[in-house]
């Protein structure tokens, strides 16, 4: 990182420094400042590349700053430019943060270990089951403990007014998967964009109990995934709830009978406590750092 960022400040010049990647309250979809020109058009497409290059490697808590601006690519404005510097100043002031491989059991407060509600779904979902491939090897290992982070920021995008799905997948104790990503349609309670990342977050746990058997690790235990909506807890675990959302219809129905057949477990997190959260909007600074103190090493 620090030989990405030499290299910068000699072809662009000085790195803006911040101690966030993104203000609290910046919207980028707002700012109306002029374009940019060609010049500074390349610099902005390099920062976001890099910057997407460095997430992928590890530097999850650029996340939903980079999938904020690289929106803009295309035609980004001189706001959006001084956005992606200060993210380079971040960069700078903290070059050496990543995470660890970590085989320990994740440590997860008391409160936050049982379902709230655990009902019998009877035959509602008995033609459901889990996709077994018959070419997966004998487990090699014993089983590793999966838990899945999932939250919705309502209505984030103040233009389009689509929401955004926050998703933190950690294996043991060691961060596996990170996404922060606007949803597909509009929703007009924050409900529904609840839920939405909720399929979302189920769709993440097939993913991964899929790639653990590959590997011949054993998966036995429904995953667990922690989301912040009591709300969408009960829906998604009583077997009496009644569908009044049809905009959710699939999800409502995707997530249940994964529930219903024990491939996972819907449990509610305070949003302080769930990991998911900052992959979602901007945070205050002493929010944020506390966030990534707990699950990233500073090198």
């Amino acid at each position: 990182i620090k030989e990405i960022l030499r290299k910068y400040q000699e072809k662009y010049g000085s790195l803006a420094k911040e101690n966030l990647p993104l203000k609290p309250k910046t919207k980028p979809e707002l700012d109306d400042s002029p374009l940019v020109d060609e010049t500074k058009h390349k610099e902005y497409q390099h920062i976001i590349g890099v910057c997407q290059w460095l997430i992928v490697a590890g530097r999850f808590d650029l996340t939903h700053a980079i999938s904020s601006l690289s929106r803009f690519a295309a035609a980004p404005r001189e706001g959006h430019l001084e956005l992606a510097r200060k993210v380079f100043g971040y960069l700078k002031k903290y070059p050496k943060r990543g995470y660890a491989i970590n085989p320990t059991p994740l440590k997860i407060d008391v409160q936050y270990e049982e379902v709230e509600l655990k009902l019998s779904f009877g035959n509602q979902y008995s033609y459901f089951r889990e996709e077994m491939d018959p070419r997966f090897p004998e487990p090699l290992f014993e089983e590793f403990d999966a838990h899945v982070f999932c939250d919705a920021d309502h209505g984030h995008d103040q233009i389009t007014g689509r929401s955004i799905t926050g998703l933190f997948t950690v294996v043991c104790s060691t961060p596996m998967t990170w996404s922060s990503k606007r949803q597909k349609c509009v929703h007009t309670s924050t409900f529904g964009a609840e839920f939405t990342a909720l399929k979302a977050a189920v769709e993440e746990v097939v993913m991964l109990r899929y790639h653990l058997r590959s590997m011949g690790i054993k998966v036995s235990r429904p995953t667990p995934i922690f989301v912040d909506n009591m709300s969408v807890v009960l829906n998604a675990t009583n077997p009496g709830s009644t569908l009044n959302k049809k905009t959710v219809a699939l999800a409502y129905h995707f997530v249940r009978e994964h529930v219903a057949n024990e491939v996972v477990e819907i449990r509610k997190i305070a949003s302080e406590d769930n990991f998911a959260d900052p992959f979602t909007k901007a945070l205050v600074s002493n929010d944020f750092h506390g966030f990534y103190h707990e699950c990233m090493v500073n090198g």
